[in-house]
């Protein structure tokens, strides 16, 4: 464990795809130096993914990105593809050099393998570690960006407030289902476009009423429940969370020498991963598909309070197809999403030769919660940017957006930054003609991703 401590201290950071280093077994400090240093300087090793199925479920994968320290393999260079040693014989000799090169303080030869080092580059759980920690750490945004969705969703419909209330929460306790409320309600505390506990202007009775039917009392399930479903997110990605900093902080191959004896584990095995990622792809699922029931409902004119069908402007001959397709897009989305929740860790294949008797495919379930991150993301994009159009078609400042007016003092203050952050953004969410939105919703997946947005309220 010194030479763990001695290489993090190095301060290293490297940028060669999703894949964390297995300090703790990595018996060679200048190996560890090598592949890092030269793979941030030179290439990225070619990883193939679709390899990843094997009984430790990431083996070949890692073999892949360790090849390159033995001449070997193929890399990508200036975004070509490259045999090492072949295509890329001389680039690659920048490679080739002691660690001392590039850090004075370290002495030692250049990489050599000494008895074990070669497995320990491609055993364990690393692959598994480094993707579900991206997993879980770009989802935690998502998914207050999702709280911050259903909010303005909510004051867009003049929605009712009371099911989220601290009162009412208090009763049934669930962590991240309080969380998610609480943030709820303190991102419209100054709304006067919601109803709470019974209380709204004339404005908000007279929205309510447009659909022929008044109910100050509650919402359909999507907001109502909204962060029920989102809590039940926020308590997953706290899990796994916890989940993944023990992992990486975990020895995870074999030999364990313990007090001098030489012992053999099962720390490699990736079902805590691969669980932990089937868990995170469901609460992808869930939070894509309330999200998505949140914009069919906005499109919806019969469900809507008052707002025009599929959001369109300025449609006099009623020919506009508005946004329409915004939620066709969701919903394909959401479909992606719900495929991939299927469960990997109990789709156990028998490999080698029998002894690996019952596998994680942990590999697959983390690099597939990886991959579905950006499409949630955009889910969560079209909601928001549909969230906004909606509220300057409920003020009517659809028309010029940089002036608020007398809304100022409806709107709550985070709605306001929101809009001004579209308007500095040029996410241009109030045109008024039909044409392609996803210079739209790409300028919003951006501004998701950059967590701007989080500064502006808690």
């Amino acid at each position: 464990m010194a030479q763990t401590s001695k290489a993090r201290s190095s301060g290293l950071q490297w940028h060669f795809g999703p894949i964390a280093l297995p300090w703790a077994i990595l018996g060679s400090e200048d190996d560890w130096l090598t592949l890092c240093v030269g793979l941030q300087t030179v290439a990225s090793s070619r990883l193939f993914h679709g390899l990843a199925a094997w009984g430790q479920a990431e083996t070949w994968p890692l073999c892949h990105m360790s090849l390159p320290l033995m001449n070997k393999g193929q890399v990508i260079i200036n975004g070509q593809i490259g045999e090492v040693g072949v295509d890329l014989q001389a680039p690659w000799e920048v490679l080739r050099y002691r660690p001392s090169d590039e850090f004075p303080d370290i002495e030692g030869p250049e990489s050599t393998f000494g008895p074990k080092e070669g497995l320990a580059l491609n055993n364990g759980t690393a692959f598994m570690a480094a993707h579900l920690g991206l997993a879980v750490h770009k989802f935690t945004n998502l998914l207050w960006h999702a709280d911050l969705a259903l909010a303005l969703n909510t004051e867009a419909m003049c929605g009712v407030l009371d099911a989220h209330v601290s009162s009412v929460q208090r009763l049934r306790p669930h962590r991240g289902v309080n969380e998610s409320a609480e943030r709820v309600t303190r991102f419209l505390r100054d709304s006067k476009l919601t109803v709470n506990e019974g209380h709204s202007t004339e404005f908000v009775k007279k929205q309510r009423e447009a659909n022929g039917i008044f109910d100050n009392t509650q919402d359909d399930y999507c907001l109502r429940s909204g962060p029920v479903v989102h809590g039940t997110a926020w308590d997953a990605v706290h899990n796994v969370h916890q989940l993944v900093e023990t992992e990486i902080n975990s020895v995870t191959d074999n030999p364990l020498v313990i007090d001098g004896n030489v012992l053999s584990g099962s720390h490699f095995h990736g079902m805590p991963l691969a669980f932990a990622a089937d868990q995170l792809r469901t609460a992808m699922a869930i939070v894509g598909g309330v999200s998505e029931r949140r914009v069919a409902k906005l499109f919806n004119d019969k469900r809507n309070y008052g707002l025009p069908r599929h959001l369109v402007h300025d449609d006099p001959n009623g020919v506009k197809s508005g946004w329409m397709i915004a939620q066709y897009c969701s919903a394909s989305l959401v479909n992606e999403l719900k495929t991939r929740s299927m469960p990997y860790c109990v789709g156990n294949v028998t490999t080698g030769n029998e002894s690996e008797d019952f596998v994680s495919m942990g590999a697959n379930a983390c690099r597939s919660a990886y991959e579905c991150v950006s499409v949630l993301r955009g889910i969560i994009s079209i909601e928001l940017a549909s969230a906004v159009r909606a509220l300057l078609l409920r003020t009517g400042c659809i028309i010029d957006p940089t002036n608020l007016g007398d809304w100022e003092f409806q709107l709550s203050s985070t709605a306001q930054k929101v809009i001004g952050k579209f308007v500095e953004r040029k996410i241009d969410v109030w045109c008024a003609e039909d044409r392609p939105l996803d210079a739209v919703f790409d300028k919003t997946s951006i501004l998701i991703e950059s967590q701007n947005l989080s500064s502006l309220s808690a």
